[in-house]
């Protein structure tokens, strides 16, 4: 997967899982991960960090342990250094990370749905960030909580969950958090295309620590760039560069992607 991504060309983070299958009651390997830590650490396209099994209270459930392994294991990889993603599954999830003072700066939970008033208060106190993934999220039951979440001042970023059930399309992403926002809100809590650009860009570089390299146009930072073409007719009416790329664009009318200076796709093909 590490080789994957490094012969992509792309700049990312890779998140070392569990063994598909692995036994709950089994702590990862944090001897691999603390080896791989110093391979990629010569690597200025790549990052590591750990993807977490999800928190319950029994340890029972698939693919999730309790509170007391996660705690063995967070502590392992943060004596690493490495940062932690989770895919949570709802309000209880949260209440045993804060139970076991396990929350932190350095930890980014996935697609928000199912949590209460008081986590919203807990993620905000802890400095955690979130990534909403509107496309997987509006299929499943309960409210997309990305706009609690940002009233409190928790950073929020945009994802795609999972790439095999999902089209990888942040044009798509940026749309429906839009959309969600004026059905939930009726547009009351002020969401602009200009924010909505932003998570698609600078927070989700924010998010993933990577915001003093890439993340915006500016002098000093890495070229990764994505050229959006204007021509097109459904695109040619709008004068607002953030209006269009919310509202109106789509993954065909991207012209160029260059990543650190090197151009990867160039008019409808890779280069």
């Amino acid at each position: 997967e590490v080789k994957a991504m490094r012969d992509s060309g792309l700049r990312g983070r890779f998140a070392y899982g569990p063994a598909l299958g692995m036994p709950n009651d089994k702590p990862m390997d944090l001897a691999d991960m603390a080896r791989l830590k110093r391979d990629i650490g010569k690597d200025d396209m790549l990052t590591m960090g750990m993807c977490s099994r999800n928190i319950d209270g029994s340890n029972t459930s698939r693919g999730a342990v309790n509170a007391e392994m996660a705690t063995k294991e967070w502590n392992g990889v943060r004596e690493i250094g490495l940062p932690i993603t989770l895919h949570t599954n709802g309000s209880a999830s949260i209440q045993l990370l804060d139970g076991a003072n396990l929350l932190g700066k350095d930890v980014q939970l996935v697609h928000p749905l199912n949590l209460v008033e008081k986590d919203f208060d807990t993620l905000a106190k802890h400095g955690t960030h979130y990534s909403t993934s509107p496309l997987g999220e509006s299929g499943r039951s309960g409210e997309m909580q990305f706009i609690e979440l940002m009233q409190k001042g928790v950073l929020v970023s945009m994802s795609i969950d999972n790439v095999t059930a999902e089209r990888c399309d942040c044009f798509a992403c940026m749309h429906m958090l839009q959309t969600v926002n004026k059905h939930r809100t009726g547009g009351k809590f002020k969401l602009t295309t200009k924010k909505l650009v932003e998570m698609a860009t600078i927070d989700g570089a924010r998010d993933l620590g990577f915001d003093k390299v890439t993340g915006s146009l500016t002098p000093g930072k890495s070229a990764d760039i994505i050229l959006v073409r204007t021509r097109s007719p459904h695109m040619g009416s709008d004068g607002d560069a953030y209006d269009a790329l919310v509202q109106l664009a789509q993954p065909s009318d991207v012209a160029l992607v260059m990543v650190d200076g090197r151009i990867l796709h160039r008019n409808g093909e890779f280069t």
